[in-house]
């Protein structure tokens, strides 16, 4: 508790190393450095660190500040790592923001996390994919109350999803973009050349606003590729575009089911065609 920690070093975590349960409460991690973990590694997954600040934290395999466990209502500014900016592998993130951070490869400032509730991502990016949060296919991903402002990648923008249900909710998507496709959210399977089974994975996506989000290719805000269930239901997608191909809002190829709900689409385009959904 109330503990600073600056300019610490080793292989893994370069702060904080725990193994058993651990709570971090009002603590400062600043130019802390690690292979994995730049700051803290919390192998329990009761751990949680609460009211604390990162900051210039490094991992250069993977999360930036931390590593596993939960955070609530910390703020992580301006940590890098080769996967997951700011954090990696954590399971309930709440009331956290995410300010300027970057990864080399994918997850600019969450990778394979699962949860993300009430929470704030501006100024992001990952070269690869997922310019704010980059979910893989072993955890259910959960996007709740979220504002994302400002993140960017090669591929989803803000979100690229690979796993099991995805549930994305009552969040607003501003200026953010991709340098391929997925302006906002980009989505393939892990199963390559086959569609994934009726009922075997589903993506819902609600009462969210989606604004001058683009991508250079398709899906000025979403691009799915080879979902099986889609839905949206009371979504407003105004002024997204991309600059070439197709789909200025929503871009859903090789999709089994698409039900879409009170929608509303203003202000969209493409260069090419298909100004809002391309199908």
């Amino acid at each position: 508790d109330n503990c600073n920690f600056i300019n610490n070093k080793a292989f893994w975590a370069g702060a904080i190393y725990a193994d058993a349960e651990c709570l971090i409460t009002n603590c400062h991690f600043e130019n802390n450095f690690a292979t994995i973990g730049g700051a803290v590694v919390l192998n329990d997954k009761k751990s949680t660190v609460y009211d604390s600040t990162f900051k210039f934290n490094t991992a250069v395999v993977s999360g930036g500040s931390l590593v596993c466990g939960n955070a609530n209502n910390c703020t992580f500014i301006s940590n890098y790592a080769g996967d997951g900016g700011a954090m990696s592998g954590c399971d309930l993130i709440y009331k956290c923001k995410f300010i300027n951070n970057t990864a080399e490869g994918s997850g600019g400032a969450m990778f394979s996390s699962s949860t993300a509730i009430d929470c704030t991502f501006i100024d992001n990016h990952a070269q690869l994919t997922g310019g704010a949060i980059r979910f893989t296919s072993s955890k259910e991903a959960n996007v709740v109350d979220c504002y994302f402002e400002n993140n960017y990648a090669q591929n989803g923008g803000a979100l690229y999803l690979s796993g099991n249900q995805s549930i994305i909710n009552n969040s607003k998507f501003l200026n953010n973009y991709a340098t391929d496709s997925g302006g906002v959210i980009y989505h393939k399977t892990t199963k390559l050349n086959e569609v994934y089974k009726e009922g075997e994975k589903n993506i819902i996506v609600s009462n969210c606003d989606f604004e001058n989000n683009h991508a250079a290719n398709y899906g000025g805000v979403i691009e799915f590729f080879q979902s099986c269930d889609l839905e949206f239901n009371d979504c407003n997608f105004t002024n997204c575009y991309c600059e070439n191909n197709s789909g200025g809002a929503i871009s859903a190829k090789k999709v089994s089911n698409v039900n879409m709900n009170g929608c509303s689409f203003d202000s969209c385009y493409s260069n090419e065609f298909s100004g809002a959904i391309h199908f």
